[in-house]
This record gives structure tokens, sequence and C-alpha cells, in this order.
């Protein structure tokens, strides 16, 4: 989550069933429960994402103020948030595929919002 969050940084989060937009999210990964992922909310359910030719678009309109880093976004995609998910993206995507790019979209059972980043 470079460069909004370092490494040894403290997060307090609050249990929801509705993340929004734009907020960072703390949620065990979809197929190992003991591992935590912290990402950033791009789309929640209803929304449709598409990533074409390096550009985030979250229901037909380009979304550059969801990425923290303006490099373009790879591969290449289309996917449909369903009901009780959200499509998320780590602030650094150059730097990792490890979000709903390769997962899909996750679901917000379980989900944390952050709060208050701390150093």
């Amino acid at each position: 989550m470079s460069p909004t969050l370092g490494e040894g940084d403290t997060l307090i989060g609050w249990l929801t069933a509705v993340p929004k937009t734009g907020r960072i999210v703390c949620f065990s990964h979809p197929s190992r429960k003991d591992f935590w992922m912290v990402k950033r909310v791009v789309a929640v359910g209803g929304d449709v994402v598409e990533i074409v030719s390096g550009a985030l678009m979250v229901n037909d309109t380009t979304s550059t103020h969801l990425v923290a880093d303006l490099r373009p976004v790879e591969p290449d995609g289309r996917w449909v948030v369903g009901n009780q998910e959200m499509f998320v993206l780590s602030d650094a995507h150059h730097l990792t595929r490890s979000d709903s790019r390769t997962l899909g979209p996750v679901t917000t059972r379980d989900s944390y919002v952050v709060v208050w980043p701390r150093p």
C-alpha cells in the first residue's frame, strides 16, 4: 500500500459490511484465511470495472482519483462487482498483482475499513 502506508505502520479498523469507494480496507485473503490484505476499494456492488489500455474505468468513467500511483494499470480486463463484494487495488499496483485483478471481486463480509493509519 505504499506510498499511503509504510512498513511497520499500525492500522485501526472498523468492521463493516459496506465499505465505500476510495477507502482503505483490511480483509483476509480469499483462499488463505490466515493472511490479511490491505487494499483500496475502487468499486462496490453493482459497479462495473474495466481496465483498458492502462486506464481504470468504473461504470464507464475514468477513475484516476482512485489510484494513488498514476502509472498505467495492467492487465486489461472487465469485472462486474456483485452484491456484498468490492473490487480492490493496491496503491502500488505496478508492484503487485495480488488484488482484484487476479483475485476478482472479494467479499465485503468480515472486512475492516481502516479509520486510522498511524506511522
